[in-house]
């Protein structure tokens, strides 16, 4: 699978990663990523900027599928209205990752990148998905997620089945990854949080520590824990325009 180091050293200074989920029309597969995504950025207490696009401009201000709403619904996961955008290249100034759900959107994104200097790491959605850890991570229809446009509600269901496990997988890495810079940073700056107190006193020298490392004021006034078991600020995900 992806290694997301060469994700994360694209944010060195960034606590939250700004990331862009893009399909044909952006009203099926990737509307439904980006809710998924919101979803589990907020169980793993990371913060993200999520979005969405399509290669097309079909269906620009359309609301996601119903089936799509439909789907989500059922996996018990929360959605909104939509309106579908269409993918812009300037739009890759704005972010880290963008993620094509499948080959032929990759093939399109990534010629639009040879011809612009990307600083955004672009990849396919599946080379997270752990049902695809035996394959070599190059692009192919291997790792597509289905357009279930033309399909019924089954279809809406296998692709989104396909979308939780490679976006669960994406955020569990992100946070492992993160969590390690965190543990780096603190025995850098030589501050050694102890993560059975949750009282502030314990929690400012770690603090400090974060904020030197990431470049940033971090808050302290929220917590969660990570799996390492170090207590870093609670933060939320905001949506991009």
């Amino acid at each position: 699978m992806f290694d997301v180091s060469s994700i994360l050293s694209v944010m060195p200074d960034r606590k939250a990663p700004r990331i862009c989920f893009v399909c044909a029309g952006n009203i099926c597969r990737s509307p439904m990523a980006e809710f998924v995504a919101v979803n589990v950025a907020l169980d793993h207490g990371m913060s993200a900027q999520i979005s969405s696009a399509g290669t097309g401009s079909w269906h620009i201000g359309q609301d996601a599928d119903p089936r799509a709403h439909e789907a989500l619904s059922r996996k018990g996961y929360s959605s909104h209205r939509h309106s579908a955008s269409k993918f812009e290249p300037n739009k890759s100034r704005d972010l880290d990752l963008i993620v094509a759900l499948d080959n032929e959107n990759y093939d399109f994104l990534r010629r639009l990148s040879s011809k612009r200097s990307w600083k955004a790491e672009l990849v396919m959605l599946r080379y997270f998905d752990p049902m695809l850890s035996g394959l070599h991570w190059e692009p192919s229809h291997e790792f597509d997620v289905p357009d279930p446009y033309l399909g019924d509600s089954s279809s809406f269901d296998e692709s989104l089945a396909m979308i939780e496990r490679s976006i669960i997988s994406l955020f569990e890495k992100l946070a492992s990854r993160l969590s390690q810079l965190i543990i780096s940073a603190t025995l850098l700056i030589g501050h050694y949080p102890k993560p059975e107190s949750t009282e502030m006193d314990q929690l400012e020298p770690f603090g400090v520590t974060l904020s030197r490392f990431f470049g940033t004021d971090l808050g302290l006034t929220e917590g969660l824990w990570l799996k390492s078991g170090f207590r870093v600020p609670n933060m939320t995900y905001s949506l991009c325009d």
